[in-house]
């Protein structure tokens, strides 16, 4: 680059790439070279991107040519460009280049924005995985410290909801499906949460690093764990680009549908059915509710829900049809042994089921066209 710097300043010197003369001294540098010109006179140029780099003209006087020799069992090749205006190629060479200050801020700011987001990945993946692990009435947090409550924290024991209180509808099961008291402890934790019904607040989970039990930069959560990235405590600046907003959405899309598809396969495995009688998709219509998916209706002691995995037959009292949500696996001519292949009551997205247990997903129930989003399947 220098080299091209002090030719065009008439500096050029033996050990430069360039002379002084350009073109003619390049050539001199081959033997017998063949010249091959493709541009010559006043060549247009593109227009520039804007922001701090030069102000170019319109067009430029240049002569612009591929010189090629053949040295031995080399092809030795040179792009050769002459320019009528030094001034603006001058311009072009040293305005565009940062100095190095301007350089170090660059590779600062690129630093802190790597920073920001890698922290912030961390935080959401672990509000993922906490509500994925967790009973939650909707699938969503009940109390969650959100955007619209205009207050974010760092304190990761005291993120993303605090206040819904264990013994109540708020936090009514545990994992296991067993019933929390007021002695369990409360809200749903990154750092510190009771996840076991055990009527003490004893038995602490942990869903993200100790490094990160305070967070460089604060954040609020909205109830189906989209998680937001602010500067302070009192949301000045938010910084969750829309690039990142955007990849959430994908992710939380692509999670909650390979979610559900692994939930009715394990429901078919574990019933021995590999066909549904009646299976949840009626014309025109999707649904989020996962007590009443994939299939409904099939009736209990019915020829396609006759007996359970133990030979016991299914009888009136027992519950129709095969969910992923509340499904009654048990032949006891009653409800009371219910079970759950989904920790989702109701998605976000929506859902539609083939007999074979194919999974579609809608973003809106009409199941109008381009409502479809289900992923790519590569089997």
């Amino acid at each position: 680059m220098q080299d091209c710097i002090d030719t065009i300043n008439g500096a050029g010197d033996a050990d430069s790439m360039f002379e002084n003369d350009n073109i003619r001294d390049i050539m001199g540098d081959f033997g017998n070279p063949v010249m091959m010109v493709v541009a010559d006179g006043n060549i247009p140029l593109p227009e520039g991107g804007g922001g701090d780099g030069p102000t170019l003209p319109d067009e430029m006087e240049m002569t612009a040519g591929i010189a090629m020799e053949k040295v031995g069992d080399t092809m030795r090749m040179k792009v050769i460009v002459e320019v009528g205006e030094m001034g603006n190629w001058l311009a072009l060479l040293t305005e565009a280049i940062p100095t190095p200050e301007e350089f170090e801020d660059i590779m600062e700011e690129n630093r802190i924005r790597e920073e920001r987001r890698d922290e912030y990945w961390r935080v959401q993946e672990a509000v993922n995985y906490m509500m994925g692990d967790n009973w939650m009435p909707n699938g969503a947090l009940p109390n969650p410290l959100s955007e619209a409550g205009g207050v974010a924290t760092n304190d990761m024991s005291a993120f993303p909801d605090t206040t819904s209180e264990a013994g109540t509808a708020d936090k009514q099961w545990d994992h296991n499906g067993d019933p929390y008291t007021t002695n369990d402890g409360d809200g749903y934790l990154l750092r510190g949460h009771d996840g076991m019904a055990t009527d003490d607040a004893e038995d602490l989970w942990w869903y993200i690093d100790e490094e990160l039990s305070t967070t460089q930069y604060y954040y609020t959560c909205e109830p189906y764990g989209f998680v937001r990235q602010w500067s302070d405590a009192s949301l000045t600046e938010e910084y969750t680009e829309g690039r990142v907003i955007e990849e959430y959405y994908e992710r939380l899309q692509s999670d909650e549908y390979w979610t559900v598809q692994q939930a009715v396969y394990a429901l078919m495995d574990d019933n021995g059915i590999w066909d549904f009688q009646d299976h949840w998709s009626p014309v025109g219509v999707a649904t989020n509710n996962m007590s009443a998916f994939p299939d409904p209706t099939t009736e209990a002691g019915s020829t396609y829900k006759l007996q359970d995995m133990w030979a016991n037959p299914f009888q009136a009292g027992d519950k129709d049809g095969y969910t992923v949500y509340q499904h009654d696996a048990v032949a006891d001519n009653g409800v009371g042994d219910l079970w759950d292949y989904i920790w989702l009551p109701a998605t976000q997205y929506y859902y539609t089921c083939e007999s074979d247990g194919f999974v579609h997903q809608y973003s809106d129930p009409s199941m109008a066209e381009g409502t479809e989003i289900t992923p790519d399947r590569d089997w």
